[in-house]
C-alpha cells in the first residue's frame, strides 16, 4: 500500500507498524488481508489525509482502541469509548477463573448468579454470559456513560445481562450471588497518571478519594454481605498486592487464593469466605 507522504505522524508504543497497518485498515475499512493482496494501490488524496490525521493522534499517545473504537476481549469485538478502561488480555485471566468455578459449581445444576462490579465495557460480564449461557449475570457501574457503552455491547453480542447503575454494591436492587468478580480500580493515583494511561478515565484506573488498601477494604465489606454460601470473590490485582489481598481476606474472616498470569505476576485473588 502506498503512503509515501504520509509524514509526521509517527506512532508510538511497541508495535508502531502493526498500529499503521490498524490505522490503514480503518481509512480504507479493508482487512490487513485485503491490504497485502494490494500493496501497490495508491492512497487517494482524502484517504492519506485521514490516514496523516490518525497518525498523528497515535503519535499524541492516544490508545489505538480508542481511534478504532474497537478491542477484542476474549474472542469478542467490545465497542470502547474514552468512558471506559480499554479491555487488556490480562483480564481474560479473570474471566477464565470465573468459568472454571462456574463450570465446577453447575455439576449440580441449578442457575448460578453472577455480579460484575465496575463492568466498564461490559467485556468481563458479557464474556462470561456468553460463555456460560445459563449463568444470571448483572453488571453494575458508577459511570452512567460507561453503562451505555456495555448494554450495546451485550445487545449487539446477544448476551442477556443485567445493568445497575451503582457504587460498587451501594445499590439495594442486588441481592445474593454465588460468584462476584470485579477488574476494580486498584493503581495509585500516581501510577494512574502516567504517560500511556492519561486518556482512559481516571476512575477506572485508582480509587476516588482513597488508597487501594481502603478500597479494597470496602470491596471485601460489602461483598461479603452478598455472597452465597460456598461462593467466590474474583479480583483482579496490580504487581505485588498479592500479600495486601491476603491480609485484607483475613480481616473479613476469608481464605485468599491467587492465579498468576502469562507474566509469572499473581494477577486474580479468588476469596472464599470462612465457614
Amino acid at each position: 500500500m502506498k503512503t509515501a507522504g504520509a509524514g509526521s505522524g509517527a506512532t508510538v508504543g511497541a508495535t508502531p507498524d502493526l498500529d499503521a497497518e490498524v490505522l490503514l485498515g480503518l481509512v480504507l475499512g479493508r482487512s490487513r488481508e485485503y491490504m497485502f493482496a494490494h500493496s501497490d494501490r495508491v492512497l487517494m488524496a482524502g484517504e492519506l489525509r485521514r490516514f496523516r490525521s490518525l497518525l498523528r493522534r497515535r503519535g499524541g499517545g492516544e490508545p489505538v482502541a480508542y481511534i478504532t473504537r474497537v478491542r477484542k476481549f476474549f474472542g469478542l469485538d467490545f465497542s470502547v469509548s474514552r468512558a471506559v478502561l480499554i479491555p487488556r488480555p490480562d483480564t481474560e485471566i479473570l474471566v477464565e477463573r470465573v468459568l472454571d468455578f462456574l463450570r465446577l459449581c453447575g455439576l449440580g445444576g441449578g442457575t448460578l448468579r453472577v455480579l460484575d462490579i465496575g463492568t466498564g465495557s461490559g467485556c468481563v460480564a458479557v464474556s462470561i454470559k456468553k460463555h456460560f449461557p445459563t449463568a444470571e449475570v448483572m453488571a453494575t457501574d458508577i459511570s452512567g456513560a460507561a453503562l451505555q457503552v456495555a448494554r450495546k455491547n451485550a445487545r449487539r453480542l446477544g448476551a442477556q445481562v443485567k445493568f445497575v447503575h451503582s457504587d460498587l454494591l451501594a445499590s439495594a436492587r442486588l441481592g445474593r450471588y454465588d460468584v462476584i468478580v470485579s477488574n476494580p480500580p486498584y493503581l495509585t493515583r500516581q501510577e494512574a497518571g502516567k504517560r500511556g494511561l492519561h486518556f482512559e478515565p481516571r476512575l477506572a484506573l485508582a480509587p476516588n478519594n482513597m488508597t487501594p488498601r481502603q478500597f479494597f477494604k470496602k470491596f471485601l465489606d460489602q461483598a461479603r454481605d452478598h455472597l452465597t454460601p460456598g461462593g467466590r470473590i474474583f479480583l483482579e490485582i496490580g504487581h505485588r498486592q498479592a500479600p495486601l489481598m491476603q491480609r485484607l481476606a483475613r480481616s473479613v474472616k476469608a481464605n485468599a487464593t491467587f492465579h498468576k498470569d502469562l507474566a509469572g505476576i499473581e494477577r486474580v485473588a479468588e476469596i472464599k469466605l470462612k465457614k
